[in-house]
Formats: C-alpha cells, sequence, structure tokens
C-alpha cells in the first residue's frame, strides 16, 4: 500500500464517483448532461426528446431546427448522442446562466472522420452573439460569431480515441485546454459577450440555415460552469478545475 503524507485538493478525492462529481458541480451551481440512456427520454421511434442532467439543472430539448433527429449511438471507448453531418441534431438548455461574463463549459467527444464543427455554444440572443467552440480544419476553435476575439488550438491525433476540451471567458480573455493540459488564452479589449446565454450542444442556435456548421461525432458529455474553470487567479474557478481534472482522469 502507498502512503502519502500530503493534504490532497477536494477533487482529488472523488475518484471514478459520479455521484460526489455531480454533488460537487451542483455546490458551484454547475450543470451536467451525461449521455447514458437512463438519462434520455425517448419518442416511439426512439429519437431523443430530452437529456436529463445529472445535477439539479434544467431538461435540454431539441433545438427548433432539430425534428426527431436525434439518437443515441455506441461506438468504441464512447456512447453518447449521435450528430451527423449537416442535419441539425442540437439540443439546448435556455438561460443557462444570467450572464456570460463569466463562464466555461466542458465537452468529451469523438469525431466520425470528417469534422464535429459545433460542439458548445453560449449564444447571447439579446446581444445577437455568440460564443463556440469548434472542430475545423484539424483545430479546436473557440470564438465568438462577431469575430471580436478567438483562441485556437491543434486537435491532435484522431486515434488518441475520445478527448474532454475545456473553454472559458472572464475578463475579457479567451481560454481554451484539453483536458487537465495548460490553457491557451487570448486577450481582447472589444467584444459583446454578456448578459443571458442559452447552451447549444451540437449546433450554434435555432436557426435552420446554418447546415455547414453541424458536423458529424458522438457526445458523451456536458459541463458548464458559471465562472471560468480555467482562471487560475480565481480560488473558487481553480477548486472546480481539481474536481473536473479528477473526474477526468478517471474518465478517460
Amino acid at each position: 500500500m502507498l502512503t502519502l503524507n500530503l493534504n490532497l485538493p477536494q477533487g482529488a478525492l472523488i475518484g471514478g464517483d459520479p455521484a460526489q462529481f455531480a454533488k460537487m458541480l451542483d455546490e458551484a451551481g454547475a450543470a451536467w448532461y451525461r449521455a447514458l440512456p437512463d438519462d434520455l427520454e425517448c419518442g416511439d421511434d426512439l429519437a431523443i426528446t430530452g437529456w436529463r442532467a445529472s445535477t439539479q439543472s434544467p431538461l435540454a430539448l431539441p433545438a427548433e431546427p432539430n425534428r426527431n433527429a436525434s439518437f443515441y449511438k455506441a461506438v468504441p471507448g464512447l456512447s453518447g448522442l449521435e450528430f451527423v453531418a449537416e442535419r441539425n441534431c442540437g439540443f439546448v438548455v435556455p438561460a443557462i446562466t444570467r450572464t456570460a461574463a463569466d463562464f466555461s463549459f466542458a465537452v468529451r467527444f469523438a469525431a466520425d472522420p470528417g469534422e464535429m464543427r459545433s460542439l458548445l455554444t453560449l449564444n447571447m440572443a439579446a446581444r445577437r452573439n455568440y460564443v463556440f467552440l469548434a472542430e475545423t480544419d484539424g483545430q479546436i476553435i473557440f470564438k465568438t460569431q462577431d469575430n471580436s476575439g478567438s483562441v485556437s488550438l491543434p486537435l491532435g491525433p484522431r486515434d488518441q480515441g475520445p478527448r474532454w476540451l475545456v473553454a472559458g471567458f472572464s475578463g475579457g480573455r479567451f481560454c481554451l485546454a484539453r483536458g487537465g493540459d495548460a490553457p491557451v488564452m487570448a486577450e481582447t479589449s472589444r467584444h459583446e459577450i454578456g448578459g443571458p446565454g442559452d447552451l447549444f450542444i451540437g449546433c450554434r442556435s435555432h436557426r435552420a440555415g446554418l447546415l455547414k456548421t453541424l458536423g458529424a461525432g458522438v457526445i458523451s458529455d456536458v459541463i458548464f460552469w458559471p465562472l471560468n474553470v480555467l482562471d487560475k487567479a480565481d480560488p473558487a474557478a481553480r477548486a472546480q478545475a481539481a474536481v473536473f481534472e479528477a473526474h477526468a482522469l478517471w474518465s478517460e
């Protein structure tokens, strides 16, 4: 037996216990959507009509252009919601935050041989703007729709299997990281990010005409925090980052 005479952060003690992870997310006001069969509400044709959270968070509903197009799929190493290129299979959690000025989200996914394209979006309808996380041209990008700010990093080898991505915004700074890696950051002095926001999963809005932004893959987990967990200067953010990193380590 290995004994360490160290004080470990609380997040390091959760191991692979999803109930404990959900509890710690709840305490931070975060939302966690796990694409497990018991979490999905389906119609007679098995199309998904609702996605229940593991936290005390609202039901994720099909986006308006998603007409019975979402299904559960199991692939090697990952099971979850299937997304089909140029078909809206997306979901939305309305009013997930009252202010988009400080937030972060994470997604675990596996892309098909093409691109996943749209992963997560925080849409600020009142400002006619959104911030989105996407896979395109071998890059992961986190940027605004109005091009007022962005950050990117290489996707990395596809044969590494399912992966976690984390993106956040606070203090005019865009942050992006793979799993527990150190984040890359970019600052902007001009942006329209703030006010209430809706979380879109696998698409960017309720518009039906953006087919080129809809890629193919499987999403197994989505997490949303009302703070930027990649902001190392914020003690609350650092605590949630430790919780997430411990969970991500066990889920790989």
